[in-house]
């Protein structure tokens, strides 16, 4: 172990111009993925702090608002979903509707427990919050209207108990999204003692563990207790949805980065087990054991990667304030002046260990090729032929790149016989295929890429195009990396353009309204709009036509034949134990309905005239599903109504509610016969003569109130996803810059190796008249048709491999970027012939007397 340790560092040593190079790539990659993961977690933290400090640090509540109506210990044990509750809190609040008059101008009364995030969303001006008796913190605008004091005793009524003594504990400043008004804060035991309401509370505050439960724990709650009144606060996780967007991208382009670690570090150790052959065989010769050599190669490979991932984490943690700072413009987290920058050790320490594995992962095949280096190669001259084992590889490897390009494109037409795209696989055979055909590629497409340069430079490009060709397995790794930079570049934008224009089609086909108030689908089963913003709406400058639609998700079919449905959708419904009697009913002025949305009937009568009662319209997709046909009637009963016969009249074309079987009903019909407790939307048509941003402000003044409540457009929601996207792909192209610098260096290390092992022909070269100048230009063009080479495969791999991705994610718009096809193909040229200049200045050191040593050797 010791003389490997030796050997090891000196071969770093006296290579340490390229081990230095080899570690500044590697430090770019770690410091990237440092970057990524640090910014993330320091967003993380501050949205977190701004949604705690916003809103309090809980998920939803449930309760009564109104006065004598209460909740007990007995009444949440009934509801089984509470257990995927992370923490319950209590409140009570002992009058909701402050109608006496002793309360006029007093603070709203708050019982809470010790650790109600509630009250610690309040942070405190002065003293501490209320443990235990007769104590209280209150909100500092009262206190300094009423100049009250942190140790005073104060008098406040609690009627109809009279006055109590409380002492002032603590001053507290309100949340910046609190409701107007002060507030007064008491351990919730001693206010239930005080008011004779033992066990009870009106108020829960529930945190999760996971937000998607909330629906789960709402509905088990609506099932349960009668006209409870819940919040699943959406408008909290809405803080959290960009970000969720965002983690899995950044933890991708964190993992590509390193990944590039591998191949560079992979590629460098290629040619230096290369240029040192001779060594690895006289060493073999003289006796050395086979891991021995192998424990060389890799622990120059832990050297070089341990200094290259310290740098980066380095580096990293230096500069990921703008990494977290470009991620909070993405997220629209609000500047609060106490931005989080967290620097974690655990982080550094992960992103450090695991560039130093990358490293070894990158240097393992290329030290098992000593292992089988034959001894006697130490007498022989040359490099052992590699022609028959590489031409092995390129049938093996086209083979595997026309496999996942068959799988990929024809991957719709597989699924009709095997019930799943395997576009998935065939994108991940094209990846490796391609990558193990760069040596090919590089054989077959120098004499194309070249004879554009042979009519200006005819001797040079030969030449050069000829080392190309008998030097390409020492540039394949770096040209790999270079090419597949080149198509993450292109199959991000392709995939972002193809996004961008299904959300418009997705737009224009699910939300025609010009505006459209809403309650966000997932809380729309225990969340309205009141049936009086309706006539509001319609008063407000510009409104043409409006129409809101009131669901009732309890009504089923009764006594329906299940047999004419489609039996494929009946059997998904039967194992999936969904509710396949649930025919949601949805009652609607039909007419405006039809006028703002601009529906097509498929089949039935048209929508110009109002429904009568016991009329119904369905959507073809319902129609489908459950057989019904025109004119046929079906019964339909809600919760606690009598069963009703609907007579279906018409079949449109469009589902804009996205809400399975449903039918709809005239609104005021349906309000009598169903259990109709709101609009979950009002969709809006709008005057093209008055402003739109005036109509929108005038309709937000109806909705201010509702934190629940959404006013979106199709325009804002297009213009809000084009920015969401388009950060994502400044990202993207962050990565395929350190992509490109890391094969620029790839490339000048085998580009300077390759002139190394060529040092005696260079020296003849010269010899026989050639000028420093032309060598230049030779090396020059050796690292253009690299890098016009590296274009070609990023081109053509870049728009098949897009292709077969979209279409695996089921992607129908495929929009080429002729411009950034174009600028990414320039840059790979300027990057080959940038690293070629760079490593052209190696010819100076080679010298005519090289040549008559070498050859007398």
């Amino acid at each position: 172990m010791h003389w490997a340790i030796k050997y090891a560092a000196k071969s770093i040593k006296q290579n340490w111009l390229r081990n230095m190079l080899i570690a500044l790539g590697a430090a770019l990659g770690v410091m990237l993925a440092t970057m990524l993961l640090l910014g993330n977690q320091s967003v993380e933290q501050t949205v977190h702090q701004q949604v705690v400090s916003r809103y309090g640090d809980y998920d939803m509540q449930f309760g009564y608002v109104k006065n004598d109506a209460y909740l007990n210990d007995g009444e949440l044990k009934k509801i089984d979903s509470l257990e995927n509750a992370e923490k319950i809190s209590k409140i009570l609040i002992p009058y909701p509707m402050p109608n006496q008059p002793e309360l006029t101008g007093k603070p709203s009364y708050w019982g809470v427990e010790k650790d109600s995030p509630d009250m610690l969303s309040y942070k405190l001006a002065e003293g501490r919050y209320p443990e235990q008796g007769a104590e209280v913190a209150i909100t500092k605008g009262y206190a300094e209207r009423e100049h009250i004091k942190v140790g005073e005793e104060i008098k406040l009524p609690f009627p109809p108990h009279g006055e109590k003594s409380v002492k002032v504990v603590g001053v507290l400043n309100p949340p910046a999204m609190a409701a107007m008004g002060h507030s007064a804060y008491f351990p919730i035991r001693w206010l239930q003692d005080e008011l004779q309401l033992n066990g009870k509370f009106n108020l829960v505050q529930i945190k999760v563990f996971d937000p998607s439960v909330k629906g789960i724990i709402a509905s088990d709650l609506n099932k349960k207790l009668e006209d409870v009144k819940i919040d699943q606060r959406t408008y909290v996780d809405k803080a959290f949805e960009r970000l969720n967007v965002m983690k899995p991208l950044i933890f991708s382009l964190g993992g590509i980065a390193l990944f590039v670690v591998a191949l560079l570090i992979m590629g460098s150790f290629f040619l230096s087990v290369r240029s040192r052959f001779k060594q690895w065989a006289l060493l073999r010769a003289l006796g050395s054991n086979p891991n021995q050599v192998i424990m060389v190669v890799l622990l120059e490979a832990l050297f070089i990667g341990g200094i290259g991932s310290l740098a980066g984490v380095i580096l990293g943690a230096s500069t990921h304030q703008v990494t977290a700072s470009f991620i909070n413009q993405w997220v629209n987290a609000e500047s609060t002046g106490n931005e989080v920058f967290a620097i974690s050790g655990t982080l550094l320490l992960i992103t450090f260990v695991l560039g130093m594995i990358m490293s070894v992962v990158g240097a393992i095949i290329p030290a098992f090729m000593v292992r089988k280096i034959p001894p006697v190669q130490a007498l022989r001259p040359g490099l052992p032929s590699d022609q028959k084992k590489e031409r092995k590889w390129s049938i093996i490897s086209v083979c595997i790149l026309l496999i996942g390009t068959l799988i990929g494109l024809g991957g719709s037409f597989i699924e009709k016989y095997i019930g799943f795209n395997p576009s998935a696989i065939g994108a991940i055979f094209f990846a490796i295929g391609l990558l193990f055909t760069i040596p090919l590629c590089i054989r077959v497409l120098t004499p194309i890429v070249s004879k554009p340069f042979q009519a200006i430079f005819r001797v040079e490009t030969a030449i050069s195009s000829r080392n190309v060709v008998r030097y390409r397995q020492k540039a394949a790794v770096s040209v790999a990396i270079l090419a597949f930079g080149f198509m993450l570049s292109l199959v991000g934008t392709m995939y972002v353009n193809s996004m961008y224009e299904g959300m418009k089609q997705g737009l224009e086909k699910n939300l025609p309204a010009d505006l459209v108030i809403r309650v966000p689908v997932e809380v729309q089963e225990t969340e309205s709009l009141p049936f009086s913003w309706l006539s509001k709406v319609q008063k407000v400058n510009g409104i043409k036509e409006s129409v809101g639609i009131a669901p009732d998700s309890t009504s089923k079919l009764i006594d329906y034949n299940f047999k004419k449905a489609n039996q494929e959708w009946y059997e998904f419904m039967k194992t999936r134990k969904l509710d396949y009697e649930l025919m949601e009913v949805a009652g609607v002025d039909i007419v405006a309905f039809q006028k703002i949305t601009r529906m097509n009937v498929v089949s039935g009568r048209e929508l110009s005239t109002p429904l009568k009662n016991g009329e119904g319209v369905i959507t073809k997709e319902t129609a489908k599903n459950l057989g019904i046909k025109l004119n046929e009637t079906i019964s339909i009963q809600a919760k606690g109504k009598q069963v009703q016969q609907i007579k279906i009249v018409s079949i449109i074309e469009k589902d804009l509610r996205l809400k399975g079987s449903y039918v709809f009903l005239n609104e005021q019909w349906a309000q009598s016969e169903f259990n109709l407790k709101g609009y979950e939307s009002i969709q809006i048509m709008t005057d093209s003569k008055v402003p739109f941003e005036k109509i929108k402000e005038g309709v937000k003044s109806i909705t201010g109130g509702r934190d629940n409540v959404e006013v979106i457009n199709s325009n804002d929601l297009l213009q809000e996803q084009q920015q969401l996207l388009s950060q994502m792909v400044t990202l993207i192209r962050l990565l395929v810059g350190i992509i490109f610098v890391i094969s620029g260096i790839g490339l000048m290390n085998a580009i300077v190796a390759s002139l190394h092992e060529r040092r005696a022909e260079i020296s003849m070269i010269r010899a026989v008249g050639a000028i420093p100048k032309q060598m230049r230009r030779i090396v020059w063009l050796e690292g253009t048709l690299l890098g016009a080479i590296a274009g070609v495969i990023g081109i053509g791999g870049g728009l098949i491999f897009s292709y077969i991705v979209l279409s695996g994610l089921e992607l129908t718009t495929f929009i080429i970027p002729y411009d950034q096809i174009i600028f990414l193909a320039i840059a790979s040229i300027l990057l080959g012939a940038g690293a070629a200049s760079i490593a052209a200045f190696q010819l100076r050191q080679f010298k005519l007397s090289d040549t008559l040593k070498e050859l007398s050797a």
